[in-house]
């Protein structure tokens, strides 16, 4: 889950470079998806192990959250849809 949403938010981010103004806005919104899909798979994970006995629990755990700070300060990176192909 944690490769997709790295893969979502890297392809946005050279969708918008591609364009050098703005991007398809269907990328940004599969990048936040993609990462909320992750983020919810944390927490439920969090929820589990939180009263494991698995002694590898926190290290997951750790780990996850070290990649999900990551994962949401490069989405916040994402700059903003200018220009809807919708409207």
């Amino acid at each position: 889950m944690i490769v997709k949403t790295r893969k979502e938010i890297d392809f946005a981010f050279e969708s918008y470079k591609e364009t050098g103004l703005n991007y398809y806005e269907g990328d940004k919104d599969s990048a936040e998806e993609a990462f909320d899909k992750c983020h919810t798979l944390y927490v439920q994970m969090m929820q589990i192990f939180l009263h494991s006995k698995n002694p590898n629990a926190n290290k997951v755990l750790t780990s996850w959250k070290g990649r999900i700070n990551i994962l949401e300060a490069d989405l916040k990176k994402l700059p903003a849809v200018t220009e809807s192909i919708y409207s």
